[in-house]
């Protein structure tokens, strides 16, 4: 019974998660959602490489069968192609956090709404306190007539 609430909480935690990402994904423009999906993919691809290299670095090379300058520039030519394709299925999970992130981020830092109707709504609430009795607006006064 403990276990079925643990996993519905699980669930709910991650639906919830899902649509907090829906959410910014809709405050973000396409342009820039798209731009930030390929940046966080070169990132994980970037990341991919590093790893398929100090990989590769780690095997020990027989002699028997020496490629040379080439087969340095070959392999190193293949892992960056690797590195894209991992990078493209998502598997590892980089790109989504990353991707994440940076929508949260640029989310946050978009203002809600503009200056303009930001000053019209200070305008509009300073003329609505200053109406009171005994408050100067513009030449007139509540009480002193």
């Amino acid at each position: 019974m403990a276990n079925d609430l643990s996993i519905n909480l699980k669930n709910s935690a991650a639906m919830t998660q899902d649509k907090v990402l829906a959410d910014l994904r809709t405050k973000v423009s396409d342009r820039d959602r798209t731009t930030i999906k390929q940046a966080a993919e070169d990132f994980e691809s970037l990341f991919l490489n590093i790893v398929l290299k100090s990989m590769r670095d780690t095997v020990q090379k027989s002699g028997l069968i020496d490629g040379g300058n080439a087969e340095e520039i070959y392999s190193s030519m293949l892992d960056d192609e690797y590195a894209k394709m991992m990078a493209a299925q998502r598997h590892t999970g980089l790109a989504d956090n990353i991707e994440s992130f940076l929508l949260t981020s640029q989310a946050q830092s978009r203002p809600s709404s503009t200056p303009i109707a930001e000053k019209a709504a200070g305008i509009k609430a300073y003329k609505a306190t200053a109406t009171a009795p005994g408050i100067a607006v513009a030449g007139k006064t509540g009480d002193n007539e």
